[in-house]
């Protein structure tokens, strides 16, 4: 059975912020606590963050201005929240790359991209050889060395059961309110806004 399979088959849904503050989406930064978000298409703002790194060599939410200024973290999540983001008028990119990043780098998650829709987007099919998009759809072999569906639900649970001060136990409110410190806007935000 296919990893994403078996994550929906254990009805698993993200409900903390954790990760690098620059490749957050902002359902994940407003996430609060007893919420969750589709993981899934939180990554797809992630990829588009990726996607801008590799075009440009910085990340689309922080600026050179405040590289020496003590809240610069809270700038870079204020843009995040409004998608404010420009691509540099030295970098080259077509019309459609610029597209794809407009409908990836969305701050509603039910109006961003999805990932069929990125498969058919014209910048992701330009040039792409004929079958590759079909190589997805045939089921590959389960690799040697995986972990079985009961040695994950094993380690799931045993997760379940971690609790503070135990050995290797990381904080998840740490990074919680460390983002919810570098908010300016403590109601959250609106998609509207």
């Amino acid at each position: 059975m296919p990893l994403d399979v078996q994550h929906e088959k254990f009805q698993s849904a993200p409900g903390s912020r954790v990760g690098t503050p620059a490749y957050l989406a902002p359902e994940v930064i407003l996430t609060t606590k007893g919420k969750t978000y589709d993981g899934k298409i939180a990554d797809i703002w992630s990829c588009g963050v990726m996607l801008y790194v590799m075009l440009v060599g910085a990340y689309p939410f922080e600026r050179p201005e405040d590289k020496h200024d003590n809240q610069k973290l809270q700038k870079m999540i204020q843009r995040i929240l409004h998608v404010d983001y420009h691509i540099p008028s030295s970098v080259r990119t077509s019309e459609d790359c610029r597209d794809l990043l407009s409908k990836i780098l969305v701050a509603d998650p039910s109006k961003r991209i999805t990932i069929e829709e990125i498969y058919n987007h014209p910048w992701y099919l330009k040039g792409l050889p004929p079958g590759v998009r079909e190589m997805n759809d045939r089921m590959q072999a389960q690799p040697e060395g995986l972990q079985s569906k009961e040695e994950i639900k094993r380690l799931v649970e045993e997760a379940r059961h971690v609790g503070v001060g135990a050995p290797g136990y990381a904080n998840p409110v740490e990074t919680d309110e460390y983002i919810d410190d570098a908010m300016y806007d403590e109601g959250g935000l609106d998609y509207n806004d």
